[in-house]
């Protein structure tokens, strides 16, 4: 919901570290760091401040930062939890 955070969640490929920038509405609010794991999968999360939700819908885009000539960017699944109102 409009002026509210929301928290955005991804899992991926552990054994590969990776870096996103994330915009919220065309504007970059920040750079999502999914560290390397001794295990498969991971899941990181990333708060989107509620005066980047202007709006009642929200479009989010991903942009990979490599850190190295032949870096890749994996992913399972996206998704995107919402407080309640009043938390």
């Amino acid at each position: 919901r409009q002026g509210e955070r929301l928290i955005l969640a991804k899992r991926y490929d552990a054994a590969i570290g990776q870096s996103l920038r994330v915009f919220i509405d065309g504007q970059e609010i920040g750079v999502w760091d999914l560290p390397k794991k001794d295990f498969f999968f991971g899941e990181e999360f990333f708060e989107i401040p509620a005066e980047f939700v202007a709006a009642n819908q929200v479009k989010v885009r991903l942009e990979f930062v490599p850190d190295q000539p032949g870096a890749v960017a994996d992913s399972f699944f996206y998704w995107v939890l919402a407080y309640k109102s009043g938390t």
